[in-house]
């Protein structure tokens, strides 16, 4: 029946794979600042940290599809504010990540995962939820990220664009 296929086949399933993952992740930080009371703050921040994995998932998955099909794509640095020390200020870097219709299909993963998270909810599948809901989470936080700096670009471009033609 149902109720049996989830908690001995889907549940352990779904429950393996978030700890060896999870664990990848709290191993990590440790490693970076091995401080016993960190432990309990890796933990905390667990859940988000799964999330926007999953969410990178479209980019990563393009990558290796570029890679696997020869295409010769060049390796685009993340855009970065530089700031090392507290006292330094955001300045916006001069280099920019490529558009790509990435942001359409990571919408489109969240969209789909809202729906099963609602479709879980309403049917009272309760164990499935928390990992429906790490992918929608994931996937939400990363498009909007991705269209957020979509914008962003569209505006300096049209402030320099504005700029440019005052002053000549």
């Amino acid at each position: 029946s149902g109720w049996v296929r989830t908690v001995f086949l889907d549940f352990p399933i779904f429950f393996a794979t978030t700890i060896s993952v999870g664990l990848f992740y709290v191993t990590a930080q440790i490693a970076i600042n091995p401080k016993p009371l960190n432990l309990i703050k890796e933990i905390l921040h667990l859940p988000i940290l799964l999330a926007l994995g999953i969410g990178m998932s479209v980019n990563n998955g393009k990558a290796v599809l570029e890679a696997i099909f020869g295409n010769d794509s060049e390796f685009v640095r993340t855009p970065k504010y530089g700031i090392e020390k507290k006292d330094k200020k955001i300045i916006k870097s001069k280099y920019r990540a490529l558009k790509s219709i990435a942001p359409l299909f990571e919408l489109s993963f969240f969209g789909y995962f809202t729906y099963l998270v609602v479709n879980a909810w309403q049917n009272a599948n309760w164990f499935t939820l928390p990992f429906l809901m790490l992918f929608q989470v994931g996937f939400f936080l990363v498009a909007s990220g991705s269209i957020r700096s979509l914008f962003n670009d569209l505006f300096m471009n049209r402030q320099a664009a504005k700029d440019s033609a005052l002053t000549s």
